[in-house]
């Protein structure tokens, strides 16, 4: 469980909440297995330990290094669970001939605007560069098509056809 920090009025400790953990399955790409752990590394040996000499020292204001430091140690706990629960999967294994986990895939909606969407798992989502997570409705709608195909997007506001164009592997990762 997270560190609790102290109410400076109260003196009554309060714990964070728990980050909550996906129940989907973890696949993540080998560059984002790498980013969560060096994520890890840098929070544990980087930002935690001047922070808890600073508090120990008395060098610190107590109680914003404490809530400080239990949001550190929040995050620490749950990186530390998608380490555990992740299922490492290499999208250069796979034939690129149908789009897959990893993919990276050029699609053309009726208006003939094309987008670009790499297939990454939850961790690695970043919507503002293109990666979405495969548990998404656009990742499930493109999964296994082939160029030439038409997947059908299901959306809030409403469906559409889109297009794959094409579909590439990000290179191999070392």
């Amino acid at each position: 469980m997270s560190r609790a920090f102290v109410d400076e009025d109260s003196e009554h400790q309060e714990e964070l909440p728990e980050i909550p953990q996906s129940h989907n399955p973890g696949y993540i790409t080998p560059t984002g297995y790498h980013l969560l752990q060096r994520e890890l590394e840098r929070i544990e040996n980087v930002e935690r330990p001047p922070l808890v000499e600073s508090l120990e020292s008395g060098g610190a204001d107590s109680v914003e290094a404490e809530v400080r430091l239990a949001r550190l140690d929040q995050r620490i706990h749950y990186l530390h669970a998608r380490i555990g629960r992740a299922i490492l999967i290499n999208p250069a294994d796979a034939p690129s001939d149908h789009v897959h986990f990893g993919s990276i895939v050029t699609v053309r909606d009726p208006s003939d605007h094309e987008m670009v969407v790499h297939i990454v798992g939850e961790d690695e989502t970043d919507p503002d560069a293109g990666k979405v997570s495969c548990f998404s409705p656009l990742a499930k709608a493109l999964m296994s098509k082939a160029v030439g195909d038409v997947a059908l997007w299901h959306r809030p506001i409403g469906d559409v056809e889109l297009n794959v164009i094409n579909i590439e592997q990000p290179p191999p990762e070392e």
